[in-house]
């Protein structure tokens, strides 16, 4: 999402566990990650991917949205 219009989006990485790989391997130790279809929705809709990030990543993790 851009601009907080839900129509328009960029696409960094397909697979959230292997950016955060690649922040962790610099050294990033904390991650912000906003569950946007959860904002949209009213509720948590990524609760798996936020719990298989903080199982197989190390960075400190903020989780918004939803």
């Amino acid at each position: 999402m851009i601009g907080g219009d839900f129509k328009s989006e960029k696409i960094y990485e397909l697979s959230p566990i292997n950016l955060a790989k690649k922040f962790e391997s610099v050294g990033m130790n904390k991650l912000h990650l906003v569950d946007v279809d959860g904002a949209k929705k009213g509720h948590i809709i990524n609760l798996p991917t936020l719990e298989t990030l903080a199982v197989h990543t190390s960075p400190k993790i903020n989780f918004t949205g939803g």
